[in-house]
């Protein structure tokens, strides 16, 4: 986007495009990008409908309080009319609280309805799979990015093409790339994996180990609050 060379392209791109890109911005950053964020098109037609709907709103509620300024022949009469300082403060308040705000009532309330959603499925696993089939869209890019969404200990094992495995546990100082970055884990405990995917025991001194997962055939998950599969604990050892 090219430099604003006059002041009704600079207000163009003040009231227009600027509150609607900050919405963006401060959803991306709570909620993580998704896949028409990367389309320039998209992102301008999206930021053009939240500027114009916040600045509907603007006029509605002050009318014409807000267009008088706009009306000034002169700067001396802007400058007599508008007091600097009330306008600045205004105008951090409309260009930039105010959509971050509304960015964070949408994600929140994006959140607790998928919260509320997971409930049901505890409470009535069938009512939730129907819930779940009449849904448009869920709100994730990649089956990988939603596998993880409830991530917490777990016992992860990945199977490569050659038909080895690398597995380990998952938890509080694991790491799962997330959209738009390529499939990649972070297991914070390297464990030995046999030939059929057991589990066999940590490596001694492991320090986690990281695991590029493009190419996987598996990527299995099992409860961390558990023997993973196949591991036979050593007598007297303590869970």
């Amino acid at each position: 986007m090219s430099i604003p060379g006059t002041g009704g392209q600079l207000l163009i791109l003040l009231l227009f495009v600027l509150p609607g890109s900050v919405y963006q911005t401060v959803r991306t950053r709570l909620r993580g990008p998704i896949p028409s964020d990367h389309d320039a098109t998209s992102k301008v037609l999206r930021a053009l409908a939240v500027s114009t709907g916040l600045n509907a709103v603007y006029l509605a509620v002050f009318g014409d309080a807000l267009l008088k300024p706009l009306r000034a022949r002169s700067l001396t009469s802007l400058d007599d009319g508008v007091n600097a300082h009330l306008a600045g403060l205004w105008a951090l308040v409309f260009l930039f609280v105010v959509p971050g705000l509304l960015a964070c009532v949408a994600f929140w309330l994006g959140r607790l309805d998928w919260r509320d959603l997971r409930r049901k499925a505890v409470a009535d696993e069938r009512m939730a799979k129907m819930h779940l089939e009449h849904l448009a869209y869920y709100p994730s890019p990649r089956t990988w990015d939603f596998s993880f969404l409830d991530k917490g200990h777990l016992w992860v094992r990945v199977k490569h093409p050659d038909g080895s495995w690398t597995g380990g546990k998952f938890g509080g100082d694991s790491l799962v790339a997330s959209f738009p970055e390529p499939l990649a884990l972070f297991l914070e405990e390297t464990w030995t994996i046999g030939p059929a995917g057991e589990f066999l025991g940590p490596v001694a001194g492991s320090k986690g180990v990281y695991v590029r997962c493009d190419d996987a055939m598996a990527v299995e998950r099992f409860d961390g609050w558990v023997d993973p599969p196949g591991y036979v604990r050593p007598e007297g050892e303590q869970v």
